[in-house]
Order: structure tokens, then C-alpha cells, then sequence
């Protein structure tokens, strides 16, 4: 009996545990997606890298044009940035108990392969001959917020695991 009693005590520990990993990881995710706005907008306005509105706006001659589709960037970086948030702001109510939806990971696994799918992109010959340092600095960033991902949805994996063990309510 005394087995038992130390068993569960160790599985809530490793829930306690696996719930403030998740609530890291929240804050980690809505902090990467701010960092990720002001990485694209000091790159385009302060340092005058314009590869992320050329994009857009390399067949468009008029200035009407040019404007419309650097509203529709912006507004395609806004929701970018909530995505990150959404992500983020779930993951820590998910941590801290107050809610049992986990919505949240669809969304966490879909930014973590898109993630990954555009490391390859940081390596791309056709922009330029070398890699900088900022481009190394760039892979490794988004290496850490793939594993912060990644390891969210573990944890929250692992939780439901251990209720479903333990006989909780397994959410």
C-alpha cells in the first residue's frame, strides 16, 4: 500500500511538472511571436531589407497597388502574431488549470512544422552566396521555438497520461 500512496505522489509531481512546463512554454511561444514581428519589422524599415514586401509587390507598378498589398502584409503579420498569442495564452490556462481545451496544440503542431519547413529557406544559395551570422543566429532561434512547441504538446501528452494512470479526470 505504502507503494501505491508513493506512486501517485510522484505522478502529481510529474503533473505539477509537466504543467509548468506548459506554462513556460505559453510564455515562450507569445515571446517568439513578438520577437518575430520586431525581427520583421526592424529588417524592413530600419536595416532596408525588402525581401519579405517584394514578395508582394514586385510586379506592382502604381502606388495604390504597392499600398494595398503592404496593408494585406501587415495585416497577414497581425495575424501571424495571433496565432502566436492564441497559442501562448491557451497553453498557459491549460497549465495553470483554468481550462481543459486543447485546441491549442492543432494550432502548436501546424506552426512547428511550418516552422521547420522553412528552416531550409535560412540556407537558400539564390539570395545570396554566404550565410550570415544573423542567419545562423536566425536557425537557431527558430530550432528553440520548434522544440518549445514540441515540447508543449509532449507535456500535455504526458499529463493526460498520467490522470488517465491515476484515474483523474483525464480532461
Amino acid at each position: 500500500m505504502p507503494e501505491l500512496l508513493t506512486t501517485q505522489v510522484d505522478d502529481q509531481a510529474r503533473i505539477r511538472h509537466y504543467k509548468s512546463k506548459i506554462v513556460l512554454s505559453g510564455l515562450g511561444v507569445i515571446l517568439f511571436g513578438a520577437w518575430d514581428m520586431i525581427k520583421i519589422i526592424s529588417a524592413t524599415v530600419f536595416f532596408g531589407d525588402r525581401r519579405y514586401f517584394d514578395i508582394f509587390i514586385s510586379d506592382i507598378d502604381t502606388f495604390e497597388g504597392k499600398l494595398v498589398i503592404c496593408i494585406f502584409a501587415a495585416w497577414l503579420y497581425l495575424a501571424f502574431l495571433a496565432v502566436h498569442y492564441y497559442i501562448g495564452i491557451n497553453a498557459i490556462e491549460y497549465g495553470r488549470g483554468k481550462s481543459k481545451k486543447r485546441v491549442f496544440l492543432i494550432w502548436a503542431f501546424l506552426l512547428g512544422t511550418m516552422t521547420l519547413a522553412g528552416l531550409p529557406g535560412y540556407f537558400d544559395r539564390s539570395v545570396s552566396d554566404t550565410i550570415e551570422d544573423t542567419g545562423y543566429a536566425a536557425v537557431f532561434m527558430d530550432v528553440t521555438f520548434v522544440l518549445i512547441l514540441f515540447d508543449m504538446i509532449f507535456s500535455v501528452i504526458r499529463i493526460h497520461m498520467l490522470k488517465e494512470k491515476t484515474g483523474e479526470d483525464g480532461d
